[in-house]
Parts: structure tokens; C-alpha cells; sequence
């Protein structure tokens, strides 16, 4: 989360910009992955500074993946969500989106600054779903991912008549407070 963070504020606020560096081969951009991303001081990133395009080259996949890893996305994991689960949700900068990662891991988790700062925005999200699974379970509440009865006309009519003024949106199944960001 703070290497992401760091990024995505000296790259602009946008994670697609350091992708197309990385992925264009970008050597200031792929060191300052590195640097960032990187627990001990090292030189690989002044090393990369002159390196012939080749080696470059072979970089650009493995700093890619660190890269999609800090916008919480893992090419390789398969998405079991059926299709009609999928929702579409509100676009939000990566600043924004790191930044309400940051409150839910250190407000709702509890976790510390250190702690939540190290994780993955990936198991932000999994330990945020967890921890609303366990309040649901302690004190009830709908799930958020179940399906969402489809109410006709009359139904509709007989609710605002009842004083429901107008249908709840569903939920996402990361809750109504999380955004996901824009793709990159």
C-alpha cells in the first residue's frame, strides 16, 4: 500500500501510467518501481539507468506484475464471481481508492498504520469482506452478495404505498463504501 500510494502521487495519481512506462520499456519509471517496491537499499535501480534495451525488456514482466499487485490485481487468479454478480461500480482515482484502503485497514481492521501500509490492496479487501462476514454473523444483517429479489410494478407501487419510498440500490459485494478503481 505505501510503495502504491507513493507511485501513483509522484506518477500523476494514475496507476495506467505507470503501467504504459513499464510496458513501453520506460527505465526511469521501471527503477522508481523498484526503488519504491524494494524492503533494503539497493542499487538495481541505478543499474537499470544502463542497462542495453534487451535487459530492459526482461524487466518489464516482473515489474509489471508488482505493479498490477499494487492496484490489487493478480492476473493470475481466476474469478469465480458468476457474471450476474458482477457489478458495476463507481470509478474512483487510485489517490482515493488508496486512501480509503488506508481508513478501512486502519479504522474498521483496526490494524496499524505499519501493518496496513504492508499489505496488498487484495487482502485489504479479502480481510474487510471477512470482517463484515464475522458482523453479519454476530449480529445479523442481509449478505450483500446474495441475490437481489426482482420486484415487479405492482410490488413496487405496494412498497411506496407502505412509506418505502423509493427501491434500496443493491450492494456491492465490497460493501457500499468501497470503490473499485478506475481499470487499468
Amino acid at each position: 500500500m505505501r510503495a502504491a500510494t507513493i507511485l501513483c502521487r509522484r506518477h500523476g495519481g494514475d496507476f495506467r501510467a505507470i503501467v504504459a512506462g513499464v510496458l513501453a520499456g520506460n527505465v526511469t519509471i521501471i527503477a522508481d518501481v523498484i526503488r519504491t517496491t524494494v524492503t533494503k537499499p539497493t542499487t538495481i535501480p541505478d543499474v537499470c539507468l544502463s542497462l542495453p534495451k534487451r535487459a530492459i525488456e526482461l524487466c518489464t514482466a516482473p515489474v509489471l506484475e508488482v505493479v498490477l499487485a499494487m492496484a490489487g490485481i493478480d492476473p493470475a487468479a481466476k474469478d469465480t464471481t458468476p457474471a450476474e454478480k458482477h457489478t458495476k461500480a463507481e470509478a474512483v482515482s487510485y489517490e482515493n481508492h488508496f486512501r480509503r484502503l488506508y481508513q478501512i485497514g486502519t479504522g474498521w481492521l483496526g490494524w496499524t498504520p505499519e501493518t496496513t501500509w504492508s499489505a496488498t490492496p487484495a487482502e485489504l479487501e479479502e480481510a474487510f469482506l471477512g470482517k463484515a462476514e464475522m458482523l453479519r454473523a454476530i449480529h445479523g444483517g442481509e449478505d450483500p452478495t446474495a441475490p437481489q429479489p426482482k420486484l415487479t410494478v405492482a410490488d413496487k407501487l405496494a412498497r411506496f404505498k407502505a412509506g418505502a419510498v423509493r427501491e434500496k440500490p443493491a450492494r456491492t459485494p465490497t460493501g457500499p463504501a468501497m470503490h473499485r478503481p478506475a481499470t487499468v
